[in-house]
């Protein structure tokens, strides 16, 4: 689902088009500017926020499975540096990736992030710095209740997600109505990355 970091907001539409077009059509191909940035911005809301069943129905539960993330993130770094203790694991690397280039780096993701999750953003940051010498220390031996929150947010949304598209790509259904929480996001795209990700 694509909410908050999804390209739904013009703010994080042209930061992203701006540099997808320095990174990977300026200097490549003959097309101007203005005319690249265009184009990537309706790619980006059409392909990637529309396209994944995002309308004006969805949307507000889109915002809202972001928001609940960062509430939760954020009672667990009230506790402990990392997601599952006082050293990053693989759990902290595999959050990391949208929570820093999607909700950390889009201005109206980050700026949510900065104002109603501080803890979330300066994990962000200590991933981002993450250096050999922290690699130690201890990790919790039970699941605790932020992180039982936070487990069930996500078996609820990315999983179930994760788990209709599966049943999609098995029955080679092109695209499949996803349900998300009693929320429907219609005609979402059937990915074969997205089974190799479950």
């Amino acid at each position: 689902m694509n909410g908050f970091g999804g390209w739904t907001y013009r703010p994080d539409r042209q930061l992203a088009a701006e540099s997808l077009y320095n990174e990977q059509i300026d200097g490549n191909l003959p097309i101007p500017r203005i005319v690249g940035i265009n184009m990537l911005k309706i790619r980006q809301l059409g392909g990637f926020v529309r396209s994944d069943g995002v309308d004006r129905k969805s949307q507000e539960h889109a915002d809202q499975t972001y928001l609940s993330a960062l509430t939760k993130l954020e009672s667990i770094f009230a506790n402990r540096p990392f997601l599952l203790g006082e050293r990053p694991t693989i759990a902290d690397f595999g959050m990391m990736g949208p929570m820093f280039r999607h909700f950390g780096q889009d201005p109206t993701p980050a700026e949510i992030m900065r104002e109603r999750a501080p803890l979330v953003y300066e994990w962000v940051a200590r991933m981002w710095k993450l250096s050999s010498a922290q690699i130690g220390g201890e990790l919790i031996t039970l699941i605790d209740e932020p992180l039982a929150e936070l487990l069930e947010e996500i078996c609820e949304t990315h999983l179930a997600q994760l788990r209709q598209n599966a049943r999609a790509f098995d029955a080679k259904r092109k695209r499949f109505n996803l349900n998300v929480q009693g929320y429907a996001y219609p005609k979402v795209p059937t990915s074969r990355y997205r089974v190799w990700c479950l």
